[in-house]
């Protein structure tokens, strides 16, 4: 992610439907600029991605995980899964800014 340029991507998590909560978790500050938002939740789903958009402010690198629960492994029963991404903001452009 580049500092002061406009940023928006989306996550998606393997195509599968969250059941639950889906939790995020990041070390970025109330001030970065950085807005993370669940896409398609509703009751019982969530649509299997989230939404990072903003202006980066602070430069640094931190982080983004991942918790939550599908329906799949052994016998159909619930399996937990938890993804971290690796957030850097920076000078210049590194890509998607995730990784």
């Amino acid at each position: 992610m580049k500092y002061g340029e406009k940023y928006n991507n989306r996550i998606e998590i393997e195509k599968l439907n969250i059941f639950g909560e889906l939790v995020i978790k990041t070390d970025l500050a109330d001030n970065s600029g950085i807005n993370i938002e669940k896409v398609g939740e509703n009751d019982f789903l969530y649509q299997n991605s989230i939404r990072i958009y903003g202006v980066p402010k602070v430069k640094g690198n931190y982080y983004i995980l991942l918790d939550g629960n599908f329906r799949g492994g052994a016998f159909g029963g619930m399996t937990n899964f938890k993804k971290k991404y690796d957030v850097i903001i920076c000078d210049y452009n590194l890509g998607d800014g995730l990784n």
